[in-house]
């Protein structure tokens, strides 16, 4: 619904993924819990597509961040009060990384995922300097874009009169 605020995923007390999503429904000034997520997700981010619906992108899900790192990505249409999977994977899994729109686009930067062709172990984890840019029309991702100047994860993202700025945590 336009105007409203949602929370997604995310980890309990045991530190396991969440499907759980809420909205804050602005009009009423309370939390409403809405339909679940296909998928449990920590690390994720999400985004606003053109059409009103949210578009949820990576994280990381039950067997953690290495060995449950996710490139899939998943579409809550609000009105109709469901998920689907409509949405192209990412080229790249990643967690801890920023999404905001932009002219009709979703730009995905930064997190953390695996080094290029190492063995699925947490030491071969790599922060990211990468965007990756989702255009609903097209259902696909472009990986062709400028990188970050540093790479940055469990940061913010937002767009802001037609730049996407991330605001936050830097890895050194």
């Amino acid at each position: 619904q336009p105007g409203q605020l949602y929370a997604v995923g995310g980890r309990d007390q045991m530190q396991d993924p969440l499907d759980v999503v809420e909205m804050f429904d602005t009009w009423h000034g309370r939390w409403v819990t809405c339909p679940s997520m296909l998928a449990r997700r920590a690390g994720c981010s999400a985004a606003l597509l053109p059409d009103g619906c949210l578009l949820v992108v990576g994280g990381y899900d039950e067997r953690g961040i290495v060995e449950g790192l996710l490139s899939t990505c998943e579409v809550f249409d609000p009105a109709g009060q469901r998920w689907s999977i409509d949405a192209a994977e990412l080229s790249q899994p990643r967690w801890g990384h920023g999404c905001a729109p932009l002219r009709g686009l979703i730009f995905t930067v930064g997190g953390c995922s695996l080094r290029p062709g190492a063995q699925p172990r947490e030491a071969f984890m790599e922060t990211l300097r990468s965007c990756e840019v989702y255009d609903p029309a097209k259902q696909e991702w472009d990986s062709e874009f400028p990188e970050l100047e540093r790479s940055r994860w469990g940061h913010g993202c937002a767009s802001i009169g037609g730049l996407v700025y991330e605001i936050g945590r830097a890895h050194v």
